[in-house]
């Protein structure tokens, strides 16, 4: 049995909440700021959070390890990141993926084509919505199997 006194109150309220699995996410941007606050707030609610600056790094850690939610700017340093998104949805097809990007929804979807994305958040974000949004997003894995489904606006 886990101490909740001897862990920090959200990991222990994640853990018995999830009866022991900490849900494991990717971030994916170029801009430090934007990685760092993600991956700080993450990581205060209990959440396992890994964060990368480029396309390269984002796939070698989605061959690596399995993530249950992706966050990701499609354009990062003048690299447009659509394909590398694709390539990481063929490798884990469970994890829910979010779109960050300063560009607009209705910019974006021309782009997406077949590629299965959660939803698209454009920046500047508030850090509660992206919160909300990770909790829905996560929710819904426990749904997939009883027809969860996306979730774009």
């Amino acid at each position: 049995m886990i101490n909740p006194l001897l862990i920090g109150t959200n990991i222990a309220k994640l853990i018995f909440r999830d009866k022991g699995k900490v849900h494991k996410i990717l971030i994916v941007d170029d801009d430090k700021l934007i990685r760092w606050s993600l991956k700080e707030m993450f990581t205060q609610e209990g959440y396992e959070v890994d964060a990368v600056a480029s396309t390269k790094d984002a796939l070698s850690q989605a061959t690596n390890k399995p993530y249950n939610l992706i966050f990701a700017d499609v354009e990062l340093s003048k690299e447009m990141g659509f394909d590398i998104l694709r390539e990481i949805n063929k490798l884990q097809p469970l994890a829910k993926i979010v779109i960050l990007s300063a560009y607009t929804k209705h910019q974006i979807e021309p782009f997406l084509g077949t590629l299965n994305i959660f939803s698209i958040v454009e920046k500047p974000f508030q850090s509660e919505k992206i919160k909300a949004l990770a909790k829905e997003a996560l929710d819904t894995l426990k749904s997939t199997k009883k027809g969860g489904g996306n979730h774009t606006g």
